[in-house]
């Protein structure tokens, strides 16, 4: 299994990719949840707007130096990306998601650098989760997540710097709610899923110049702003990156996500190098 489907079509130049198998995104809740992040910043009325400002600048300071193709992973409705300044200073600026608004593909029918790929930037994980039956989950011989972990995503070309654009812990989210409704039940194993999904988003950026942005915890407050407690949302260790840079995110203050807390984001971001 590699990438998921995909179809080529082309506009003003512009090679853009889109899956095609939208009822597997559908059952698995990925359309949903993509519509979701644009309605949840449009409900917070400006309350990501320090998140996201410090997220493009990040980026714009990572990437001053730097030219030739930016490959960026998670580049959704663009809301956390310098996008005009990064095609400006690109030759070459690819966007990779699981789908793009139509906004950002009238974009790329402008700007004859900018390329839209449509693809499971788990590797194709998604397409086998899909695929897997209830006597898969629940056998004892079967181990899942060695069976996930065959899966490898790659880039067919060249890239001078690869942006992790917050995807780092939202590529497991789904994937585990998926297995839970599957039948799915073993902690230990969730989180050996998680760990392992993780690590392999950071195993591929590491053959790569790059810069990552991800949230590493979820911290919860009542209405009243009192502190309630926090979890972690990242299970892969950063520690060896360095210059690390943290600030949180007002994601949900509606209580929406939860109906009885507040929802921040404790945000990290960090710089990495090709390995040798």
């Amino acid at each position: 299994m590699g990438q998921i489907n995909c179809y080529i079509r082309t506009i003003n130049n512009i090679n853009i990719m889109g899956i095609y198998n939208r009822y597997m995104l559908y059952r698995m809740n990925y359309l949903t949840d993509f519509g979701g992040i644009y309605r949840r910043y449009k409900r917070e009325q400006g309350r990501w707007d320090s998140h996201l400002n410090n997220t493009k600048q990040f980026i714009i300071d990572s990437a001053k130096d730097k030219n030739g193709t930016i490959v960026v992973l998670g580049s959704g409705w663009l809301l956390d990306f310098p996008v005009n300044q990064i095609i400006n200073q690109f030759n070459r600026v690819v966007l990779y998601d699981i789908k793009h608004p139509a906004h950002v593909k009238k974009l790329a029918a402008k700007h004859s650098n900018l390329e839209l790929v449509c693809a499971d930037i788990t590797g194709g994980m998604l397409e086998r989760c899909f695929k897997l039956k209830q006597s898969q989950l629940k056998s004892d011989l079967f181990n899942i997540v060695s069976y996930l972990s065959s899966s490898k995503f790659t880039i067919d070309y060249h890239a001078d710097y690869v942006v992790s654009l917050n995807i780092l812990n939202q590529l497991d989210i789904l994937l585990i709610d998926y297995l839970k409704q599957k039948g799915l039940k073993s902690d230990g194993q969730l989180l050996k899923l998680r760990k392992m999904i993780q690590e392999k988003h950071l195993e591929f950026l590491s053959g790569y110049n790059h810069a990552v942005i991800t949230d590493v915890e979820e911290e919860w407050r009542s209405e009243d702003d009192e502190f309630l407690g926090v979890k972690p949302t990242l299970y892969a260790d950063v520690s060896a990156y360095k210059e690390q840079k943290k600030w949180p995110w007002n994601f949900d203050s509606s209580m929406t996500y939860y109906d009885d807390k507040k929802v921040i984001l404790n945000v990290t971001a960090f710089n990495g190098f090709a390995t040798p």
